[in-house]
Formats: C-alpha cells, structure tokens, sequence
C-alpha cells in the first residue's frame, strides 16, 4: 500500500463522547499539516449495522490515504473498520469485548445519554450481543495500540492479551482510560506510518 494523496485521519471517539479534547487536538494537527480529518459521527443508536451504514456514507472515496484513530469503543470501531477496508490504525486504550464491557451502561429504558447530555443513544441487550461477531481481530495490517495501565474504566490485559500478536504495543504505567497524555505518541506513530508508506 502507498500513499499518493493528501493524508487523511477519520477519529472515532469512546461511548458517551461527543467532542473530545483528543479529537481536537488531532484535527487541529491535521489543519497545520494541510492533512485531511474526519470525526465520525454515530447515528443516534450504538447498532453495528446502523454503525456500519454511518461510516458507508462518512468515509472519503480514496481510502489509500486514511488511518483510522480511536479510543476505548472508537478504538474498537477503527480495528474493525481497518480490517474492512485495509488500512492503517492508531488506537487508545480500545475494548476489545463491547459485547462484556458496554452492559455496565445499560438503562431500563435502553436509552444512554452522550456525558455531556448532548444527545442520546439506543443501547439494548440485544444490540450489545451483535458486537460479538465484530470481536476478531487478524495482524494483517499496521495497527498500533497505546494501552495505560491504570486505566480506570477498561481492563488493560484483556487488551494486551487479545492484540499481543496483532499489533505494535505501546504499553505505558499511567495515561488513565483517556490516555490524554499519550496524544503526542499517537501524532507520532500517524507520522510514522505516513512516511514509511508515502512513495
């Protein structure tokens, strides 16, 4: 694979999150190096195949030039979504097992509201069990994962333990579930990526 365009990153952000700091620093990155950037937007439920149907009419029409970037469950998407479409990624702390770890956010109403009470999302039992089908990650193309240690939210071996053969791992003491302070690493390793593919 060869990068002959103008770089592009596509962000996926974790469960609950509508703008976060990480995707901004990212695309304010993107804007200073001329790069292209997408943040992905979910439709107004967490169904894989509404999911899959969003990013359908979301990414660009030349993949050749796209990373997908995310954390917790948009880490998760953007190994999925690389698999699909061959590509790079770059991810934070991912789960791994959403059909485990998204239960804890499950209402008697099956709605869960966006941490900043933005907006709201349909989350079933039913839609969690369809993740299952998703959780099978190949090493068939570059992917590199930033785990922190002290995540407070995820379990940080289950990561390890699933991607240890399947990915360059960057495992650090603390950063936290949001791995803020790893977002110089993940600028570095897009860079990295980018220039050992750019003809």
């Amino acid at each position: 694979m060869t990068y002959t365009d103008t770089p592009h990153i596509i962000y996926i952000a974790g469960f609950g999150s509508t703008n976060s700091s990480k995707k901004q620093i990212i695309e304010d990155w993107c804007k200073q190096n001329s790069y292209g950037f997408t943040g992905f937007v979910y439709p107004n439920t967490y169904c894989p195949e509404k999911i899959f149907e969003t990013m359908r009419n979301t990414i660009p029409p030349d993949m050749n030039n796209v990373i997908f970037v995310g954390c917790s469950l948009g880490g998760f998407w953007s190994l999925v979504f690389q698999e699909i479409y061959q590509v790079p990624a770059v991810v934070i702390n991912p789960t791994v097992a959403p059909s485990k770890t998204l239960k804890k956010y499950l209402t008697e109403s099956g709605v869960v509201h966006a941490f900043d009470h933005s907006t709201t999302y349909t989350l079933t039992e039913s839609i969690i069990d369809k993740y299952a089908q998703y959780q099978h990650f190949t090493n068939k193309y570059p992917r590199v994962v930033i785990i922190s240690k002290d995540d407070e939210i995820l379990n940080p071996d289950d990561a390890i333990a699933t991607l240890k053969d399947k990915a360059k791992l960057l495992v650090f003491p603390d950063g936290g579930h949001s791995g803020q302070k790893h977002i110089h690493i993940v600028i570095a390793e897009i860079m990295l990526i980018f220039n050992m593919h750019i003809i």
